[in-house]
């Protein structure tokens, strides 16, 4: 249920209008009980991040699941961005990276066993399916280990999927509207962390993912670790630290 892979080449309730052009842009924030337009994100994650876990699992998968059930139930957290009324761009992110798959599946064990039963198989989601297991096994020890009834200490947060279709992150759109749509969501994301008091989150982005890995790095982020253990792709791992 993790999405490495970033389509950003370079969350606050924003909304406004660009003085360079006039476009209708809002970033529309979800999490802590509130779903976002499940269609809206699902594609977007699918088009942007062919590579994901949770592209092989499908659309549907995501639609129905993982884009509805986990925001409602404060599992993971985010925002889409709209430009001119079209999902310009979206990223999801958890506060507790190390417990997420753990609660997810046994929060809703019967709901993910129905919605797997009913996309499963294609050969492609079962490969989706066995990769997000290899990555659960890879924090289930660091999981067991965490404490409990402490609030947010100890955790680490992470940015679980970040993307922003070419059309809008183009050096053009960007000249004429002066809007940075992969910032704006970067920024909210890790306005969230600090605000709930995280002071460590990481992300995992494509190891051939240069321009991707400029951008985060641009943003404070730092390189810790080659080959992250469940991953089926080489990855790299970043970490963000509350200064």
């Amino acid at each position: 249920m993790f999405s490495r892979g970033t389509a950003v080449g370079e969350v606050t309730d924003v909304q406004t209008s660009a003085t360079r052009k006039k476009v209708d842009y809002k970033i529309v924030p979800f999490g802590g009980g509130i779903i976002p337009n499940t269609r809206h994100i699902a594609e977007l994650h699918a088009d942007l991040l062919p590579r994901s876990p949770l592209t092989k699992l499908g659309i549907g998968f995501m639609s129905r699941f993982y884009y509805k059930q986990l925001p409602k139930q404060g599992l993971i957290f985010g925002a889409v961005a709209y430009v001119d009324g079209r999902p310009a761009g979206f990223v999801s992110a958890t506060y507790d990276s190390d417990r997420l798959l753990r609660r997810a599946i046994r929060w809703n064990w019967l709901r993910l066993s129905w919605v797997l039963a009913t996309s499963l198989p294609r050969p492609k989601r079962l490969v989706g399916a066995f990769e997000s297991m290899g990555i659960f096994k890879s924090r289930e020890s660091r999981a067991s280990n965490l404490p409990v009834g402490q609030g947010t200490a100890g955790l680490t947060g992470e940015v679980l999927s970040i993307g922003v279709r070419r059309t809008f992150r183009s050096p053009e759109f960007k000249i004429q509207s002066g809007l940075q749509i992969g910032k704006d969501l970067m920024y909210g994301v890790m306005a969230g962390f600090e605000k709930s008091q995280i002071v460590r989150a990481r992300l995992i982005v494509d190891a051939k993912d240069i321009a991707g890995q400029g951008f985060f790095r641009g943003l404070g982020w730092e390189p810790r670790r080659r080959n992250v253990p469940g991953w089926w792709t080489a990855s790299t791992e970043y970490l963000w630290i509350r200064r």
